[in-house]
């Protein structure tokens, strides 16, 4: 697993080095491992609230209902291209990492006894060096202090660029990714 490296001031600005994020299909033990170095990372909660109406009175009561979901937006700029042509990475990444996103999206279905009892889409694990991203372990309920995070790929937006004369397979993409915590009950 990539190790988190701090930023360090350098002539004025914070400077970091690359890290990588790593995502791990936890059905098919499949992973794929992408540059990510932010400015910024929002993670956003939203817990659910019931108001409750309190006769006569001029406030509610809240009653909290569940965890609601957490998600966490990513930005991803995969390239296979650079000024003196193809580069170091494998041929094929930025099309492979696509399309690893795209079949984790869409549900599989679940068999049992043969019969299909419900469709799933793949669990996937997010680490980002030792980040903990605030995930509540099921059994005791609180913060778990192992970094990444179990989720699901809510939404995924690719803008592909500069393909290969030869395939017409993409060198460069900028991949947008709303991962959603996904809690095993």
């Amino acid at each position: 697993m990539p190790e988190f490296v701090a930023p360090q001031k350098n002539s004025g600005a914070w400077k970091t080095k690359p890290t990588k994020v790593r995502v791990l299909n936890l059905r098919t033990r499949e992973h794929l491992t992408m540059m990510y170095n932010p400015e910024t990372l929002v993670i956003q909660e939203e817990p659910e609230w019931s108001e409750i109406n309190i006769p006569g009175g001029g406030d509610s009561y809240y009653q909290f209902i569940n965890g609601g979901s957490l998600t966490v937006p990513m930005t991803f700029f995969l390239n296979e291209w650079g000024e003196g042509g193809r580069l170091e990475a494998e041929k094929g990444y930025v099309e492979k990492a696509i399309r690893f996103l795209q079949e984790a999206k869409y549900p599989r279905p679940l068999t049992y006894g043969g019969r299909i009892v419900k469709t799933a889409p793949d669990l996937l694990r997010i680490f980002w060096g030792q980040v903990k991203f605030g995930e509540i372990d099921p059994r005791t309920q609180l913060v778990s202090p192992a970094p990444g995070l179990n989720v699901i790929v809510a939404s995924l937006s690719v803008e592909r660029s500069v393909f290969d004369s030869e395939t017409g397979e993409a060198l460069r993409a900028m991949v947008d990714v709303e991962f959603r915590r996904f809690t095993f009950v």
